[in-house]
C-alpha cells in the first residue's frame, strides 16, 4: 500500500504554535485559576456546539 505525505507550502508548525501560545498567554495573563478554567470550559462548550451543527 502506498501512502503519501501532504504538506502545505509556506506553513511552519513551530511558528504557528508559538503564535497561538503567545496569543493565549496575553489573553490569560492576570486571570485567576478559576477564571481560566471557566474560560476554557466556555470555549470547549462553544466548540462542541459548532461541531454538532456542522455534522
Amino acid at each position: 500500500m502506498k501512502t503519501t505525505e501532504g504538506t502545505i507550502k509556506g506553513y511552519h508548525c513551530v511558528k504557528s504554535f508559538r503564535r497561538i501560545k503567545t496569543k493565549l498567554s496575553k489573553e490569560l495573563f492576570g486571570l485567576s485559576n478559576e477564571e481560566i478554567l471557566k474560560r476554557i470550559q466556555k470555549s470547549s462548550r462553544e466548540f462542541e456546539e459548532k461541531a454538532k451543527k456542522n455534522k
